[in-house]
């Protein structure tokens, strides 16, 4: 039983639950009373500044021609 969708603190992408991943802070710059100023992509609010979140994994262009398709 992994972290879900938005918690903390993981460590690498096996700490979170499905095909989440662990997203790692690029900056440890917080406001006084410890709340980060980075957001953490995907969630609401911006947690802990010393905790790592798991979000969904980011999409990414694999180029393929996607014309010709319909709405679902």
């Amino acid at each position: 039983s992994g972290l879900a969708l938005c918690e903390g603190d993981c460590d690498n992408d096996d700490d979170c639950n499905d095909d989440l991943v662990c997203w790692h802070r690029t900056s440890l710059d917080a406001y006084t009373d410890g709340t980060a100023l980075e957001e953490v992509p995907g969630c609401v609010g911006l947690g802990s500044s010393s905790w790592d979140y798991c979000i969904p994994p980011t999409l990414r262009d694999v180029g393929l021609d996607a014309s010709g398709l319909a709405l679902c």
